[in-house]
């Protein structure tokens, strides 16, 4: 008993001398601590140790209110979108690879039979083509010359018609023609001979352009007509729009037109870059994808893209 109370005494005065004493660090106080601690049993606090479920599987019970709640036990584990899209390609090639060759081999085994069936007879083969039938050319067909049969008539000259005061006089002729009872019946097949400026004379008067087409039959000869001289063909999309003549010349010269030239194809045509080393010049944009074609890195990175399903060029499907 004397020792139990000099023991009770000098822990209660253990925290009085802890907090006067002014040159005790921190650490030499904690260090003291748990010798006096362990002198007094202290009732610890247990667990239930049996229960091992992980910290999603209690909160998936909790929004539940349940211990069975419904769907999957590991909702974040399965196979990604583009993991099963891999998959769904990968087993639809194999089926592929499959059924390949049991059809080949079906077929095979067909042409086989079927070849068996028939009695060979007295055959020898051949061992040269001296006397066996020849289908297509006996060749050296291009050194030869041609015949009337190889001449072609194309519908269209295959110079265009550029010029305005052409074009003006292309319409005036065509509406001659129509309008003549020599072409009433039919229209000549044959196309101009192709110059450097059409032969005819524009009209001084352009009251012509101003008749409009009666009837589909006029219309649908006179456009075909003007395409045959011209060398244009008027799409389809630009025939409701035209009434009149002068909306086939408006289209007419709004085709022949040509296009602004780019700031590319002239700095190209020009040279002026020619002799710089570091100065490329390039059609369009360039993009990450043209310069790993010039190191020649692009076909394995879309071999790798292909083969983990992912997009290669920002689509859906490569």
């Amino acid at each position: 008993m004397p020792s139990s109370r000099r023991l009770l005494r000098s822990l209660e005065a253990l925290p009085s001398q802890l907090t006067g004493s002014r040159y005790v660090c921190t650490n030499c106080r904690w260090q003291s601590l748990p010798r006096t601690r362990n002198l007094i049993s202290i009732p610890s606090r247990r667990y239930n140790s049996s229960d091992n479920l992980p910290f999603s599987e209690k909160v998936r019970r909790k929004l539940w209110g349940t211990d069975n709640p419904p769907g999957l036990k590991d909702p974040y584990g399965g196979e990604s979108m583009l993991e099963r899209r891999a998959r769904e390609l990968r087993e639809s090639r194999e089926e592929v690879k499959e059924s390949e060759p049991q059809e080949t081999s079906d077929e095979y085994a067909q042409v086989v039979e079927e070849g068996n069936s028939e009695p060979m007879g007295d055959y020898t083969p051949a061992a040269t083509w001296d006397g066996l039938e020849h289908v297509g050319s006996l060749g050296e067909w291009w050194e030869k010359p041609a015949t009337e049969v190889d001449r072609f008539d194309a519908f269209m000259r295959r110079e265009k018609i550029t010029n305005d005061d052409d074009i003006l006089a292309v319409l005036h002729q065509a509406m001659v023609e129509l309008k003549s009872p020599l072409f009433s019946e039919e229209l000549p097949s044959s196309t101009e001979p192709e110059t450097s400026s059409f032969e005819v004379s524009p009209p001084a008067n352009t009251e012509f352009l101003n008749i409009p087409f009666g009837s589909p039959d006029l219309k649908f000869a006179y456009l075909k007509r003007v395409s045959q001289l011209t060398g244009h063909l008027i799409p389809d999309q630009e025939l409701a729009s035209m009434s009149k003549l002068s909306s086939v010349q408006t289209y007419l010269i709004r085709a022949s037109t040509p296009k602004p030239t780019k700031l590319a194809e002239q700095l190209i045509a020009e040279g002026v870059f020619d002799g710089i080393p570091n100065v490329k010049i390039y059609q369009r944009r360039q993009t990450p994808i043209d310069r790993e074609m010039e190191t020649g890195q692009w076909k394995v990175i879309e071999e790798e893209l292909i083969k983990r399903g992912l997009p290669v060029t920002g689509r859906k499907e490569a």
